[in-house]
């Protein structure tokens, strides 16, 4: 290293700029370069959101649960009735239900709307509450973590799968 020792040091690592601006015990949802602040960084999208949260906030008889099935799971007709089952074994843990709809895609394969999405009505918005409550967060099938909001009952009855127009 004898070549390095007439000539000047080279500078210290510079940190990034967004750095700066991380604090320790930061909310990792404050961090400049989380998912969230990119989502809300674009304000249709920060808006629509925020709306969502809104509606899935107020109590309802009905309680969607999102992450707990994919297209694939739904495919198969077998599959399709034991996912069915094991999601009504759950869902009876918390109260009576009334319906549980797991939206299939369409017969030809296409997208449908609700599609990836499980609605359970319950007899009472004091069973879904506890259902909401118990089921959001855990984890199904061991890989994937539901959350549970609840649904929009003029919705559900009108079989509007979407918060959409």
């Amino acid at each position: 290293n004898a070549e390095y020792m007439g000539a000047a040091q080279p500078p210290p690592p510079t940190l990034p700029a967004w750095m700066s601006k991380v604090r320790p015990g930061m909310p990792v949802t404050d961090h400049p370069l989380s998912m969230t602040q990119k989502i809300f960084a674009d304000q249709i999208v920060a808006l629509q959101v925020q709306g969502g949260r809104k509606v899935g906030e107020r109590p309802t008889e009905v309680v969607q649960l999102l992450n707990c099935v994919y297209y694939e799971d739904l495919m198969n007709e077998e599959e399709y009735q034991e996912i069915l089952e094991d999601i009504k074994t759950e869902a009876t843990k918390y109260g009576t239900v009334e319906q549980i709809e797991i939206p299939k895609p369409n017969s030809d394969g296409t997208h449908r709307g609700g599609l990836g999405k499980v609605f359970i009505r319950y007899s009472d918005v004091g069973a879904a509450r506890k259902a909401q409550y118990m089921m959001n967060g855990r984890r199904w099938d061991q890989k994937k973590v539901v959350c549970a909001a609840f649904y929009p009952l003029e919705r559900f009855v009108a079989q509007q799968y979407t918060l959409g127009a």
